[in-house]
């Protein structure tokens, strides 16, 4: 079985997988990564690993000149517990290695799990200047683990933050188009969102806050 990964035009990437499933057993994970210290991304590695520690898909995507994000579509077996780890190395002088981890997460079978994942942990953070937004370390990653349900269904909703001591920061989901579903706590990391009428692109933001910093998160979802 293959996996992919995508970036934007001019985009090189190696790929291999050590776990295979059949055809019928798979699904996506749809990551987008941002350099939150506003670094490009240069040369990032990407490693996805099960509940055991096996590597499911591990790669490198390289694009032509400089990005502060970067999209990858990864083909994977449908599973709980997986991990993401992210590493960028970016091409300016000299060059900071950044990283990010994703999860625990679930690939649904035949369905899309969609990742926001924040690489602002860099090795050097001195000799990287830092954005205008001070908050940007609130913020690890936010996503769904699935982007479409049926009207009825539910979808899962997290998102991982902390403050500058590393405590959890506090969180608050904010349904901006309540006429189409719910979210059923609205204040933990982890919860579902349940469809009540059919839409294409329902956003949902997520407002995560901790020692006087707050960052909104915004991901979305479709009912049908």
């Amino acid at each position: 079985m293959d996996s992919g990964a995508t970036g934007s035009a001019g985009s090189t990437q190696t790929v291999s997988i050590t776990e295979t499933a059949s055809s019928d057993e798979r699904g996506l994970l749809d990551v987008l990564a941002i350099g939150a210290l506003k670094q490009s991304l240069g040369s990032l590695e990407f490693t996805v690993r099960n509940r055991v520690g096996a590597v499911l898909s591990r790669g490198v995507n390289e694009v032509q000149g400089a990005d502060m994000d970067r999209r990858l579509l990864l083909d994977l077996p449908a599973g709980q517990d997986y991990q993401l780890s992210l590493d960028s190395t970016g091409s300016g002088k000299p060059s900071t290695a950044c990283h990010a981890k994703v999860g625990p997460f679930s690939v649904e079978l035949n369905e899309t799990a969609s990742y926001q994942a924040f690489l602002w942990q860099c090795d050097d953070a001195q000799a990287t200047p830092a954005p205008a937004d001070e908050c940007y370390w609130l913020a690890d990653w936010v996503g769904t683990t699935r982007t479409r349900a049926a009207v009825g269904e539910t979808i899962e909703l997290s998102v991982s933050g902390k403050d500058a001591s590393g405590v959890a920061a506090h969180v608050t989901w904010v349904e901006m188009a309540p006429q189409f579903g719910s979210v059923s706590d609205k204040h933990t990391a982890k919860t579902t969102f349940t469809c009540e009428a059919a839409s294409s692109s329902i956003p949902i933001s997520v407002v995560i806050t901790g020692d006087g910093c707050s960052r909104r998160l915004t991901t979305s979802v479709a009912c049908y």
